[in-house]
């Protein structure tokens, strides 16, 4: 059985389905700073919380992501 750890690296290392959205807009997409998008690696010291967090509204990034033409389109996961 998986241990917390074993999560933790499949997430880092892009081998689960969040860990490969952080290494996405961690090490591919460009538009980071444009959808004011931030990459948390440990949100405190010890911390195993890893992710990209879009810090705008859904609504707006996609408006923004349709004007510009780039590619992509967020959604509320769930």
């Amino acid at each position: 059985m998986p241990g917390e750890s074993d999560y933790e690296r499949a997430d880092i290392g892009g081998y689960s389905g969040r860990g490969q959205a952080l290494c996405f807009f961690r090490d591919e997409f460009e538009d980071n700073d444009l959808f004011d998008i931030v990459i948390v690696e440990g949100d405190c010291p010890g911390s195993s919380y890893f992710a990209a967090e879009l810090r705008m509204n859904i609504e707006q990034a996609n408006a923004l992501a349709a004007e510009c033409a780039v590619p992509i389109r967020f959604a509320v996961q769930g």
